[in-house]
């Protein structure tokens, strides 16, 4: 399991859809006024996000998610919309009562938006600033509209999408529910939206803790890149918002039909370029210039990320391009499965990699594995499903590596848990030496004295990783390696042993975007880092890290 942000995300995975969720307070605010609740045997889902300050906010989404969830779970009578207007009407009308009650609570809200699921039909119901979007064919569509000027704006292309997320009053909103009296039959109340829930699709709700950080095709990209995982889903898109600031609470539901995997995989792999992040222009001001940049470069990282599988013209860019023709003289790939299953043709990670041949891949099962490992050239391992196949430390012989690369030219690891422990302890999670590797989707956890020690003249990419809870280094970078890494968490390493999170010896090159470090070993980082590349990035370990900006100027509806 990932590393839980917030409260543990709950997790459905059988048919005919598989979703997740979570909710974190954000790195600027003590608590959390945004609830999410969803119902995969009934097909209710739902985001609220409360308005009135810490106390009221809270109460107010309190009060709407108990009235959602009584009126939708107990009153089946009528059709979807009906249900939906009634229920959302339930909470107005709880939340003024409540106001009424408690004199301290006046002028308490939420804004909410709720998605049924009845087989192939979905009805939405909203009010406020949350969003709903639906994602198919590579695609993502918002389908509510923002109760706000400036998301009004938006809708209408009189502001870009980065415009709209920098301006000082993006918070403002014109309707919630609990401030004034409205009835089911309000027609000026509830924006109501029926279309259809194809089995290929995915939908995304959301708080504006999200939306206010990153953009619609990140989003789609994120989703993309981890598709059939949504518990990874989840936490990559939170991981994003805190990315860029996390000013905000940031909540998540995500829903999956169940042939949504295998339909994108071919979206995958026509995910657009990225393009560098724009100049900010002379007329903002600065601070709204630099939450429009932080934007920009999390729209980037993430988009980068969602590419699952760089083809080699787009990891030369980051990596460089040194690639041998093996692959391409090849007319057949094959895949060598590993697992307990009578269909896996092995049970041993390292004699599929000795059997394989470059190009081909090694799919690993769920189930525990154990080091040492050593990589292969040109031979792919992935985890599937992902973060389900565990790479544990021997039980029986000494401590050691996890993962082993040396003098490779080119090789890739997606997806996989490596998990230290007392009893079966890992010294190196990974060790890369003279070799060209890629490293996606990992979790590294419990290595003694460093979850990556990077050497020799290696390339390596390391991209939407957890890199936490390691007795030693987050990661050790030697001259004269060169590392690029994109949207990773560094988390709580080198604590008792005081070691960093990142750790460059000698000139090593590093090129850092869109990773958050926080709570590692002091000083958190030992080497130089230039300051604009700290400013792609979250720091909160060393003086000279970049902290979380303050809540934007101006009018807003917290």
């Amino acid at each position: 399991m990932g590393i839980p942000l917030g409260p543990v995300a709950t997790v459905a995975s059988d048919a005919p859809f598989r979703c997740a969720a979570d909710s974190h307070p954000g790195l600027v605010r003590s608590n959390n006024e945004d609830l999410y609740h969803f119902d995969r045997q009934r097909g209710i889902f739902l985001v609220v996000d409360g308005v009135g300050g810490e106390a009221g906010g809270e109460a107010a989404a309190d009060a709407a998610l108990r009235a959602l969830r009584a009126t939708l779970e107990e009153d089946l009578d009528g059709l979807p919309p009906d249900r939906i207007r009634r229920a959302i009407a339930k909470a107005n009308t709880d939340i003024l009562r409540l106001a009424r009650r408690k004199p301290e609570l006046q002028g308490m809200a939420c804004v909410l938006t709720v998605a049924l699921v009845d087989g192939e039909r979905l009805t939405v119901g909203h009010v406020g600033d949350s969003r709903l979007y639906k994602l198919r064919g590579g695609a993502i569509s918002k389908l509510t509209r923002d109760h706000s000027p400036i998301g009004e704006r938006e809708d209408r292309g009189e502001l870009s999408e980065a415009d709209a997320m920098s301006h000082p009053r993006r918070n403002e909103v014109y309707r919630d529910v609990g401030s004034s009296e409205h009835g089911a039959n309000d027609d000026t109340f509830v924006d109501l939206i029926e279309t259809s829930f194809e089995r290929d699709c995915a939908l995304v709700l959301c708080t504006d803790g999200l939306t206010d950080l990153v953009t619609a095709s990140a989003i789609n990209s994120t989703v993309l890149a981890r598709r059939g995982d949504p518990y990874s889903v989840v936490q990559a898109l939170i991981h994003g918002a805190l990315a860029a600031g996390g000013k905000d609470n940031v909540t998540v539901v995500y829903v999956e039909g169940a042939d949504f995997p295998s339909a994108a995989l071919d979206a995958v792999s026509t995910v657009p370029a990225v393009a560098a992040p724009p100049v900010a222009q002379p007329s903002r001001s600065r601070r709204a210039a630099r939450v429009a940049l932080r934007a920009a470069a999390t729209t980037a990282a993430i988009a980068i990320l969602g590419v699952a599988a760089f083809d080699l013209a787009q990891r030369a860019h980051l990596i460089g391009n040194d690639s041998t023709t093996a692959d391409a003289n090849r007319e057949t790939h094959h895949t060598l499965r590993v697992g307990a299953a009578p269909a896996d043709g092995f049970s041993s990670i390292q004699e599929a990699i000795d059997a394989a041949q470059a190009g081909d891949i090694v799919s690993v099962g769920a189930g525990e594995y154990p080091a040492p490992i050593r990589l292969k050239d040109g031979v792919t391992l992935v985890s599937n499903p992902r973060r389900q196949a565990v790479i544990v430390g021997p039980a029986d012989g000494p401590r050691g590596e996890g993962l082993s690369a040396r003098a490779i030219r080119s090789v890739h690891v997606e997806g996989f848990r490596l998990l230290g422990t007392s009893s079966a302890p890992i010294a190196v999670g990974i060790a890369i030496d003279n070799s060209r590797i890629e490293l996606s989707d990992l979790e590294i956890t419990g290595t003694m004295i460093a979850a990556l020690d990077i050497g020799g003249a290696s390339e390596a990419l390391i991209r939407g990783s957890d890199v936490h809870d390691n007795q030693g280094a987050g990661a050790i970078v030697r001259e004269p390696a060169s590392v690029s890494m994109v949207q990773n968490l560094v988390l709580e390493n080198g604590k008792a042993s005081a070691r960093p999170g990142l750790e460059l010896i000698g000139r090593a090159a590093v090129s850092l975007f869109n990773n958050v470090f926080l709570h590692n070993g002091p000083p958190g980082v030992v080497g130089t880092i230039d300051e604009q590349v700290r400013e792609h990035n979250f720091f909160l370990d060393d003086r000279r890290g970049s902290s979380a900006p303050a809540p934007r100027a101006g009018a807003s509806r917290h």
